[in-house]
């Protein structure tokens, strides 16, 4: 088998290489706008703009959402496994003693385009029976010993009951991960038996697991071990490109041009070196393909192959002008490269920081003490979370009950303001906050008048009665209105304030999303560090819109975050986060420069 792979990547590999970048070029063109249109579409008839956390499940347990998931789906999936087709056309060819041309390659690929989109369907349909049974038994799971309190109780506490839950929901993961894997294993003919023995599409996925039946073992073993070997081949070549990094960049450039052009010469390689390592991916694992169709997977002679004839002529000749040019545009590329590196990252730490639940870092979160360690440490905004009390009181809480803070097993929708401040929630983070209680939205908004801005995020368990209006009443009766911001979760609350309020700084709350968040009527988007990527922030910001990322509590994350140009820090500690931006602003442009290169590079 090894052998088979090695046999294939050396004789074919030019065509190999054209033969991605070909593919890649379509993908990038044709395939990945047709996909996003798609979605877009799809989204569009289910009357949302984007998906963000929980709307993410609500959407795909929806009609629209599964026909959704068959279509989009499918088509990228289709996508994939046409760079695959390609690539398998080729090499399959050079193993059976021919050289076809890559245009041919792609003739004969594309040609399948349409049973491919009928395979991809199959996978999903397959893998979604397959997968659904123990989505369930895990969702039941979860619903029967892990919604008694706030997941967030169950996730600091980690009783017994949780460690059971997640035991048992492991274990059918793990189980469905392994059948899923099998099944997997049966499919790794399929593509084959379509191109090249053109078996009917609905039948392929079915025609494979007979063929492959009793190799299973071998099949996955042998995808682990190409895993494992690429996998120490990407850390080796990780980490002599940076080595060799370390070696180019000088620690005193001297001139700005000389960093520019060091720098240029950094990305080159960078970037050179992750393509070929991409490339080498897709190019060994077609050929595993190619060579488990040839060992475990063959029945007969009668081949479809495409055109003998057509035999690739064109070759590389090396002339000293070309290499002279070669050279010449390397230094001109380098030099440019470098500059847009320079002008691309933020240098200038323009941000605000935000005492995440008060500094819950040091004090209990959501209490008083908690407020008054944020003035102390000089954040600019102070983030609270508020809820309804049965009584119509606006309380600062965050979880559905007072459990993981201490208090009884009681929902905050069930008792009155005097009992829910009756409760000590200071003890369980240290015996010296015992005289804390959970403080009314009022009393924070007093306390933090004329000294930090307040951001307020609504906070809804499907008990919330007239939440915005109460809020925005406190907040009109302090006359704070230009000092708070409001965000949640859910987008259907922050519409409702944008419509009451248009004026208002209002923000949406969000830790995944399908769709491009940016096109939210909202000031400002508050995300977490997945998704607050270089390229998000930049698009955001092109669309006036702030970015907001959370929780970043060490100095680490908080200073790649800054290099990224994002707009406020929500974080426990923010008198780490000032001590930070205080040592940065007594960095000179190139030192922090050289730091956001570094986070660029080690991303």
């Amino acid at each position: 088998m090894f052998q088979s792979v090695l046999s294939i990547i050396r004789s074919s590999w030019k065509s190999l290489l054209v033969a991605d970048l070909f593919s890649k070029l379509i993908a990038f063109i044709i395939l990945t706008p047709l996909v996003s249109l798609l979605f877009r579409l799809f989204l569009t008839l289910s009357g949302r703009e984007i998906l963000a956390d929980t709307d993410i499940a609500t959407f795909f347990l929806h009609p629209i959402g599964w026909l959704t998931l068959f279509i989009v789906g499918g088509t990228f999936i289709a996508t994939l496994l046409l760079q695959q087709s390609l690539l398998m056309t080729i090499g399959f060819s050079s193993q059976q003693g021919l050289k076809v041309g890559v245009l041919s390659s792609v003739a004969f690929a594309y040609r399948n385009a349409a049973n491919l989109f009928i395979v991809s369907v199959s996978i999903i349909w397959r893998l979604a029976l397959l997968c659904l049974p123990f989505l369930a038994v895990g969702g039941a799971v979860y619903w029967l010993m892990l919604t008694d309190h706030d997941i967030n109780y169950y996730l600091t506490e980690k009783p017994p009951k949780f460690y059971a839950a997640c035991g048992m929901i492991g274990s059918l993961l793990a189980v469905m991960i392994v059948l899923v894997a099998r099944s997997i294993a049966h499919w790794f003919v399929a593509l084959p038996l379509l191109l090249f023995e053109r078996h009917p599409a609905a039948e392929c996925l079915h025609a494979s697991r007979q063929r492959l039946k009793g190799h299973e073992k071998q099949i996955i073993t042998t995808v682990l071990l190409w895993l494992v070997a690429f996998f120490c081949l990407s850390l080796a070549i990780n980490a002599i490109t940076l080595q060799v990094g370390e070696f180019i960049v000088p620690n005193s450039p001297g001139s700005l041009y000389r960093l520019a052009f060091s720098l240029g010469t950094v990305v080159i390689l960078w970037s050179v070196t992750h393509y070929a390592l991409s490339l080498l991916g897709v190019m060994s694992f077609s050929s595993v393909l190619v060579s488990v169709y040839s060992v475990w997977g063959m029945r007969g002679n009668t081949l479809t192959l495409p055109d003998e004839h057509e035999i690739e002529k064109s070759g590389l000749r090396l002339t000293r002008g070309r290499v002279a040019a070669v050279f010449v545009l390397f230094l001109i590329g380098a030099s440019l490269i470098g500059a847009w590196a320079i002008h691309s990252f933020e240098l200038n730490d323009h941000v605000a920081v935000t005492a995440h639940r008060g500094a819950s870092g040091r004090a209990p979160e959501n209490s008083m003490a908690s407020v008054e360690a944020a003035i102390e440490d000089q954040a600019d905004w102070v983030e609270i979370d508020v809820q309804e009390t049965s009584d119509g009181a606006v309380v600062v809480i965050h979880d559905s009950d007072l459990m993981k803070v201490g208090g009884p097993p009681v929902k905050v929708w069930n008792m009155t303001s005097d009992q829910i401040r009756s409760i000590d929630i200071g003890s369980s983070f240290s015996k010296e906050f015992s005289d804390q209680r959970v403080p009314l939205l009022a009393d924070v908004l007093k306390r933090c008048q004329g000294k930090i801005k307040v951001n307020i995020e609504l906070k809804y368990y499907g008990h919330d009665q007239d939440l915005e209006q109460r809020v925005i009443d406190l907040v009109e009766a302090h006359g704070m209105q230009d000092q708070v911001a409001i965000m949640s979760l859910d987008a259907n609350a922050v519409a409702m304030v944008r419509r009451l309020r248009p004026d208002w700084y209002v923000g949406l709350l969000t830790a995944v999303a399908i769709g491009d968040l940016t096109r939210k009527d909202v000031n400002f988007l508050a995300v977490n560090t997945s998704l607050a990527t270089q390229a998000f922030v930049l698009h955001a910001h092109q669309r006036d819109k702030e970015v907001a990322v959370w929780t970043v509590n060490d100095s680490a994350t908080i200073s790649r975050m800054l290099s990224r140009g994002v707009d406020n820090l929500i974080t426990d500690e923010p008198k780490l986060a000032r001590k930070i931006l205080e040592e940065r602003a007594s960095m000179s442009p190139l030192e922090r420069l050289l730091i956001a290169f570094a986070h660029q590079l080690t991303r």
